[in-house]
């Protein structure tokens, strides 16, 4: 029997504790001495390289970025949408201000600015890291009538996406669908979901997590999808991060739901 991820019970969880190592994610002094960051599961990547290596990356829920355990100003100023992508060894942290020119110092500030796309080791960044993906038995909805049977009765759905890319990456993607439309009359659906994860291997990275973009999702049919990338646009002269290139896929979908 299939098992499908669980993504309301599946969770990423940091700690940084700055009695073990010094921190070099944070952009403001904390008050405590260690804080443990649980986040819910966005999406799974698992990404198999050419020479069959193999690699699985998650995708954590958005948040802001804050102050922990103060009595007021919660909400650092600039503020920023905050999103953790991690393997078992690596991490990336994007960023995304109002604008692409917000200059934002970490602290303590002897270690210069905060990038707005920040990747290591997890070693380097976490006193400890976690990844609890919960998985429980499924089923394909391989006709449309059940798809459109299973939606109308507000059934969990997860989609799985895989392709391969141009240059021999093998990428299967696993994410819940918070979004589908449905047709019961010209019998159609599509999802609009995300964010998800969006590999582009054949980008020079030192890190194989650096060739990671955000994006969300639109499917329709069992062997194509199309994606809206998050990208760098400007506006009034003013370069902003936003949802806004479309890129089409060849690739396998299918619908999944619990049994």
């Amino acid at each position: 029997m299939i098992q499908v991820c669980d993504f309301s019970r599946s969770f990423l969880t940091f700690r940084i504790d700055s009695l073990a190592q010094p921190s070099i994610t944070q952009s403001s002094k904390p008050n405590h001495s260690v804080n443990n960051a649980r986040i819910q599961l966005d999406c799974i990547c698992e990404l198999t390289r050419p020479d069959g290596r193999k690699s699985t990356y998650v995708l954590g829920a958005a948040c802001k970025t804050e102050r922990v355990n103060v009595a007021e100003d919660i909400w650092t100023q600039p503020n920023a949408n905050f999103c953790l992508t991690v393997s078992d060894d690596e991490f990336l942290v994007i960023k995304k201000y109002d604008h692409c020119g917000r200059r934002v110092m970490a602290f303590p500030s002897s270690q210069g600015e905060q990038p707005h796309r920040q990747s290591g080791f997890v070693r380097d960044a976490y006193a400890k890291l976690s990844v609890d993906i919960r998985r429980r038995p499924g089923r394909e909805l391989s006709e449309i009538d059940t798809i459109i049977e299973t939606a109308f009765a507000n059934k969990p759905l997860v989609a799985v996406t895989s392709w391969t890319t141009d240059d021999g990456y093998d990428v299967r993607l696993e994410y819940p669908v918070r979004t589908i439309n449905i047709g019961d009359r010209e019998k159609f659906y599509q999802t609009d979901t995300g964010p998800i994860l969006f590999p582009q291997t054949n980008t020079e990275c030192e890190l194989l997590i650096e060739c990671f973009q955000l994006a969300f999702i639109a499917v329709n049919s069992p062997d194509w999808a199309e994606l809206l990338v998050n990208d760098i646009v400007t506006v009034d002269e003013t370069k902003v991060q936003h949802y806004s290139r479309p890129h089409r896929i060849a690739c396998q979908n299918s619908l999944l739901a619990f049994a």
